[in-house]
């Protein structure tokens, strides 16, 4: 995707752990929580996908976040919780889509676009967001994140 679409998200089951955070704050947060995942995940012999995050605003700046990874259904069912490692769906619905390509630093830009379509679209932000990681390239001008904006009309 090199511009915003209309697309309807299907949940994912993942591991995840729960932060809540600031936006700003969220580079330095999101690599300790994966960790904490990735060991449950690792230690448990899990079938896993890639690095997802939901974000849900709390107002202003504040973030609740979920840092986890996707796992298959077969695997959810034969385990429980771990510790604050838990099993969870990301949220599912419409959403405004865009897939960033480059350093995680730059993904601002990309959820201006995502804004701004949204106004030009007429819809609101329905309240969560999921980014879905792309796997890791040594060159970040290749990296690229899938982002969600979960909307609901005006």
């Amino acid at each position: 995707m090199e511009s915003v679409e209309l697309v309807r998200v299907e949940r994912r089951l993942i591991a995840a752990v729960r932060r809540r955070t600031t936006v700003g704050k969220v580079p330095s947060v999101i690599l300790p929580a994966l960790d904490v995942v990735w060991r449950v995940v690792r230690g448990q012999g899990m079938k896993f996908g890639m690095n997802v995050a939901v974000y849900r605003s709390l107002g202003g700046d504040e973030l609740e976040a979920d840092f986890g990874v996707e796992v298959a259904s077969e695997v959810a069912s034969r385990f429980d919780d771990c510790g604050e490692v838990r099993f969870l769906e990301t949220p599912s619905g419409m959403a405004a889509a865009m897939t960033h390509v480059g350093p995680y630093r730059g993904m601002r830009k990309t959820y201006e676009a995502i804004s701004s379509w949204m106004r030009e679209h007429g819809y609101l932000s329905a309240g969560a967001a999921v980014e879905v990681y792309g796997h890791w390239r040594e060159d970040e001008s290749r990296l690229e994140t899938e982002l969600y904006v979960l909307v609901a009309p005006r």
